[in-house]
């Protein structure tokens, strides 16, 4: 499994690795998704592009999140999973494009697990560690 859950008092905590920026990111995100939904149950059907911007890539993270947060409502979709293109830098900070999959919200058919929030930066790491990069972030549930 490409992430895992933190234990944290009151929140849940993941930390994803990936040989790249954008396989950390997709897999962070990934696992924010588990923790609502049981993403086995979803059919990947709906593709919504997405990008988003920030001054710092731990940032660009929470950026992410809430982005796949904020498409999910207003779509009233569950996402099954989440490619990410490219992250890119330039002068003014970094962007991140990329797109997610998944179809309507159905109750009957779809494994319902928690409500998240929001990401939060409490915790929250981007960093390069030895050959891959590490992306923490605690979710408020």
């Amino acid at each position: 499994m490409p992430f895992r859950y933190l234990d944290h008092e009151a929140e849940i905590g993941v930390l994803s690795t990936g040989r790249t920026l954008e396989e950390a990111f997709a897999d962070g995100a990934r696992g924010m998704l588990e923790v609502m939904v049981d993403v086995a149950t979803i059919s990947p059907d709906e593709v919504v592009p997405f990008e988003c911007a920030a001054a710092d890539l731990p940032s660009l993270f929470i950026a992410l999140l809430n982005e796949l947060l904020y498409q999910m409502e207003t779509r009233r979709l569950f996402f099954a999973d989440v490619v990410i293109r490219a992250v890119d830098t330039d002068a003014s900070g970094h962007r991140l494009t990329g797109e997610a999959r998944g179809e309507r919200i159905d109750l009957e058919k779809h494994a319902v697990r928690t409500e998240v929030k929001a990401p939060t930066y409490y915790g929250l790491l981007v960093e390069r560690v030895g050959e891959e990069y590490w992306v923490r972030c605690v979710l408020d549930v």
